[in-house]
């Protein structure tokens, strides 16, 4: 599209990377690896959702600005009563231990790695839930490997929700394993709601805004294991506390505010350029 457009004579084209890439998806790889160099021949802006996904795409010296994906903050932030309706429409006791993760079901986002936890988890730790938000082709894969590790009955599979800023609530920890993340979005949200978060080190640490967050590599699973067991021993402090500093960066008033003036300065410095002309 933006070779189009610069063949067009379009005057502003901005490329905005939002991701990276990972093990597991071998033909995406390919191609964004195939198509990569061109992401510095056709933009005259280049955005990114964070430093890490920025340098991925158009390199470690290059000239870009880092917008992050933003949320409305109020509509996550914690709240008692609405974690405890929650739980009770999902069927979750007081004293039951809740672990969340929201995410497409595909390879990048390794829901697999989550049940192979769980299962080891469970000998120790009875009491646990895991709670899967979202859908996708590799849905039924891993409900068949919950099935067949014979933990099927300790898995929730909420499918597509309107109300994720409330499941956030009702988890007592939130885990992102992915194979590669431009940011990692959900584990901001899970942040915000004051949730403990265990990510994948393939997650920028820009995630990280509440200064508590796990980074733990995917060949360590017993590490995984013994942090979320961790964070069951502490469910009565279950909530952590996200600086509003930190937070603000990703507030949608501001980074709306901040993509329009954007927007707008290089309009006008693309209509100047060809008043000139």
């Amino acid at each position: 599209p933006l070779s189009a457009a610069k063949k067009a004579g379009v005057p502003v084209r901005i490329a905005h990377s939002h991701s990276t890439m990972g093990k597991g998806e071998l033909a995406k790889n390919l191609m964004k690896l195939a198509l990569r160099p061109l992401s510095n021949l056709y933009p005259t802006e280049r955005l990114a959702c964070s430093e890490y996904a920025g340098k991925w795409l158009f390199g470690r010296n290059a000239d870009f600005t880092v917008i992050p994906n933003a949320i409305e903050l109020e509509k996550f932030r914690f709240d008692p009563v609405i974690r405890q309706e929650t739980r009770r429409e999902l069927g979750i006791a007081d004293d039951m231990f809740l672990v969340g993760h929201v995410g497409r079901f595909m390879p990048q986002k390794n829901q697999a790695f989550l049940v192979d936890v769980l299962a080891e988890l469970l000998p120790q730790k009875p009491d646990t839930m895991l709670a899967f938000v979202g859908d996708g082709p590799d849905r039924p894969d891993v409900q068949q490997h919950a099935q067949a590790l014979g933990i099927g009955d300790h898995i929730l599979f909420l499918g597509q929700r309107t109300d994720v800023s409330h499941l956030y609530q009702a988890f007592d920890a939130f885990c992102l394993p992915s194979r590669y993340e431009g940011l990692g979005m959900v584990a901001i949200e899970a942040q915000v709601a004051g949730c403990p978060c265990v990510l994948s080190d393939q997650v920028p640490h820009e995630a990280d805004i509440s200064g508590k967050t796990s980074f733990i590599s995917l060949e360590n699973k017993s590490s995984w294991i013994s942090t979320v067991l961790n964070i069951s021993s502490q469910t009565a402090n279950r909530q952590i506390e996200t600086s509003n500093t930190c937070a603000e960066k990703y507030d949608i008033s501001a980074s709306a505010n901040r993509l329009t003036f954007l927007y707008v300065s290089s309009a006008e410095s693309a209509n100047g350029w060809e008043e000139t002309l």
